[in-house]
């Protein structure tokens, strides 16, 4: 029960962490005096994922599983709510997992492969849960009344 209240007050101190920086991230750049004039570009939402020729082994294993994990997470959307909660959030487990996998091999702190450890057999059990429940659902909705 204390490791997961240790957990628990972890996860909540990085999504605090996470929602700061994306707040101070999206400010508004300073307007130049006059406007200048450029071809509209499209977005790139990875930029600055790329390898740099310094990174760790460790950093370059975090790129790659942060990279599937965002390709993952891009589900076929179904308009059902529960099926697409569900499906996301498989994905998103499937990274976390990946991720805390990196840290359990590459890592030296105990604590952290600790946290990681316990990341991966929770979000392994709560993975099954989701894919029975997927189950469940396909069952069902194959299965009509009068059958």
């Amino acid at each position: 029960m204390k490791r997961l209240s240790w957990l628990t007050l972890v996860a909540a101190l990085l999504g605090a962490a996470a929602f700061g920086f994306g707040m101070v991230s999206r400010q508004a750049p300073p307007r130049p005096d006059r406007p200048v004039a450029s071809t509209p570009q499209p977005i790139d939402e990875h930029a600055g994922h790329d390898d740099i020729p310094g990174d760790a082994l460790s950093t370059r294993a975090f790129k790659e599983a942060n990279e599937r994990l965002h390709q993952s997470m891009n589900i076929p959307w179904s308009g059902d709510p529960d099926i697409d909660f569900m499906r996301v959030m498989i994905a998103q487990h499937q990274g976390a997992i990946a991720l805390a996998r990196i840290e359990v091999e590459k890592g030296s702190d105990a604590d952290a492969r600790g946290v990681a450890e316990e990341l991966i057999r929770t979000r392994e059990s709560e993975i099954v849960r989701m894919r029975l429940w997927m189950a469940r659902r396909e069952t069902a909705s194959t299965t009509s009344p009068g059958d």
